[in-house]
């Protein structure tokens, strides 16, 4: 049990600083206009440079571009192509007027992996924007912005708790000849599952 927990942890850890916070970099970087830092990220990933390059520009770059002070300015460019790009995930705090906040994610093989920035958001409108806003297998493909907001924390957690359970369910099988510990790890992917998928996708 303690080699998989260690194994688990090393997973996730991996995730975060080598593929999760240099794209959150990338994409805040390429939003103040610095794309050539950006540029360079995404660069590491697809000439696969040493591991450590990309992990370690985001690090310099986060500080020395003030990445975590994001440009609220900067409206959202979603655009997804098989699989890869940004989009809306995510519907929290609705109000009388029919807005509610959503986050704004990179999106990899579908998946909302990283996030970018939160926005109160309403359907159609003057100011509309074209893309797509996901929610229960539903498209919304015009939406107005209603305000730009710092990343709405609770909609960032519910959706990584989702996310990084994909590794748990993986190891799960993995550790298949070990029944007990595969067992335990099955029922629990079972129920925590649909919980975290119904607090990720609902409406408040």
């Amino acid at each position: 049990m303690g080699s998989f927990l260690l194994t688990l942890m090393t997973i996730w850890l991996t995730m975060a600083a080598f593929l999760v916070f240099p794209l959150y970099v990338a994409v805040h970087t390429s939003r103040k206009n610095h794309r050539p830092i950006a540029m360079i990220i995404y660069a590491s990933y697809i000439f696969v440079l040493p591991a450590i390059v990309s992990p370690v520009i985001a690090l310099v770059a986060f500080f020395a571009y003030r990445i975590y002070e994001p440009n609220l300015e900067a409206g959202p460019n979603l655009r997804l192509i098989s699989g890869f790009g940004t989009g809306f995930c995510g519907a929290s705090n609705r109000q009388d007027d029919g807005s509610f906040i959503t986050t704004e994610w990179l999106r990899v093989f579908f998946l909302p992996l990283v996030p970018i920035l939160s926005y109160r958001v309403t359907y159609g409108g003057s100011n509309s924007y074209s893309g797509t806003f996901t929610r229960n297998a539903q498209t919304i493909t015009h939406y107005s912005i209603q305000e730009r907001l710092p990343l709405h924390k609770g909609q960032v957690i519910r959706n990584y708790a989702f996310i990084f359970s994909l590794p748990l369910f993986i190891l799960a099988l993995i550790y298949l000849p070990n029944k007990e510990t595969a067992l335990i790890m099955v029922i629990l992917l079972l129920v925590l599952y649909p919980i975290c998928a119904f607090f990720l996708l609902r409406a408040k």
